[in-house]
């Protein structure tokens, strides 16, 4: 009862539980993500739906060992799948935003200006255009950023979210307690006594 728990890889077993447990939570994302799209409303019950799914693979993925290790693990897999879903409505909201700050500043800008600078000079050279893609590295940190503001937006709301968050909570619990360490204690060998005398007979 006891090799079980002990043979093998501790590496392996981790990288086993990372991978299901990273699969499990782009399902779960994309769920989460289907049920907003096709219904219009967020249903915080998937997040619990989440938190069970990414429990479940990174338990399978550890050979059911357990342990804070797994339990962290899980817990952050389950509440990145939750907060990934608010990264399209929030690059939205980003564009929206850059547009609207466009249209000021060309709203603002005074028609003598705004046609001295649309007819340049003919002796003027063409202007130069730089038309460089981003590194890997800006795209790098833009997605960090977006990464941690979509882990902010849900105690952005503050009280009025206050539901949102106790299910997020819930799903980040069952996901905790599907992976608790499994301890095996055996005890024993103990004494049995020997059964009493029958009564003898009058």
């Amino acid at each position: 009862m006891q090799a079980p728990l002990q043979a093998g890889s501790g590496v392996k077993r981790f990288c086993g539980a990372l991978v299901l447990g990273v699969l499990a939570a782009i399902a779960g994302a994309g769920l989460y993500f289907a049920i907003t799209a096709l219904t219009g409303y967020e249903l915080g019950l998937v997040a619990i739906v989440v938190g069970l799914l990414v429990g479940s693979a990174v338990r399978w993925g550890s050979q059911r060992r357990g342990g804070w290790l797994y339990q962290a693990l899980a817990m952050f897999l389950t509440y990145s799948a939750i907060v990934t879903t608010y990264i399209p409505p929030l690059l939205t909201g980003i564009h929206h935003a850059l547009d609207n700050r466009q249209r000021q500043e060309t709203t603002a800008t005074p028609s003598s200006v705004s046609n001295a600078v649309k007819t340049p000079s003919p002796d003027a050279p063409p202007p130069i255009q730089d038309a460089r893609a981003p590194s890997l590295l800006s795209l790098a940190i833009g997605a960090l950023f977006l990464y941690l503001l979509a882990c902010a937006t849900p105690f952005l709301g503050g009280l009025q979210n206050i539901m949102g968050l106790v299910i997020i909570g819930i799903g980040l619990y069952e996901a905790w307690k599907l992976n608790k360490r499994v301890s095996l204690r055996i005890t024993g060998p103990y004494a049995i006594a020997a059964a009493p005398a029958p009564p003898s007979a009058p």
